[in-house]
């Protein structure tokens, strides 16, 4: 899981490179769907986030 993390943060950075606003905002949603999922346990229902 941490490693997806990871991976979506490299890739918020590349694709919204010259963006600050779309950079920050993309930081925030990764984060915020990150916490929201933190104490799942559940294998199916973390291949399916």
């Amino acid at each position: 899981v941490l490693k997806v993390f990871k991976l979506l943060h490299r890739t918020r950075q590349e694709v919204f490179k010259n963006d600050t606003k779309a950079l920050e905002a993309a930081r925030q949603k990764i984060n915020e769907e990150f916490r929201s999922n933190r104490d799942e346990t559940s294998e199916e229902k973390i291949n399916e986030v």
